[in-house]
């Protein structure tokens, strides 16, 4: 698997090479999103990843995405951590945080992300831009750091997919200390 299809693999629940937009759904809600959120997280995601990932021409009416042709979802103005085929680059990796977490701190802030932004913009990229803005702020709520920085190492469990399970897993158990508690206040 590449590793960008094992970015995406926690999201196909049955296992079938298919995230259907009910599997996205679903992923958002083990994490303990609102349905309202998880609804719109959902609808971003399938309409915007779904058509690159498919075989012909004509769209997937179900707006489905395909992990074998995930790589097709590639964009320009990104980290570039991705090449073409879906493998990651540890150098360019190494590179983005390099150059981008001022006073080496261990990692980026929300101003970091900016001066990123900006610095990795390619010309008349309108699609790249608005995505690469989306998937970094969608980074950085996923993993909400106290301190406003973002760990790189914390960073690589979203480029490798792990940091998803994790979620859904720290939820879970969040929950479950939830329950044994108001059940020990009856």
């Amino acid at each position: 698997m590449q590793v960008v299809q094992q970015h995406a693999s926690y999201w196909d629940f049955d296992n079938d090479g298919v995230i259907w937009p009910q599997d996205t759904y679903r992923g958002f809600r083990q994490w303990g999103w609102m349905i309202p959120l998880a609804l719109l997280g959902t609808f971003i995601i399938n309409l915007n990843l779904s058509y690159p990932t498919v075989s012909g021409l004509l769209p997937d009416p179900f707006f489905r995405i395909y992990i074998k042709n995930l790589h097709k979802d590639k964009h320009g103005s990104d980290s570039m951590s991705y090449d073409n085929e879906g493998r990651f680059r540890a150098q360019n990796f190494e590179d983005f945080f390099s150059k981008y977490d001022r006073g080496n701190k261990g990692g980026l802030d929300l101003g970091d992300i900016m001066r990123a932004h900006k610095g990795q913009r390619m010309v008349f990229d309108f699609f790249g831009w608005s995505a690469m803005a989306l998937e970094w702020l969608a980074t950085y709520l996923l993993l909400w750091p106290e301190d406003g920085i973002m760990r790189k190492e914390d960073v690589r469990k979203v480029f490798d997919g792990s940091i998803f399970q994790q979620k859904a897993d720290d939820y879970a158990r969040k929950q479950q200390m939830r329950k044994q508690r108001s059940i020990k206040q009856r």
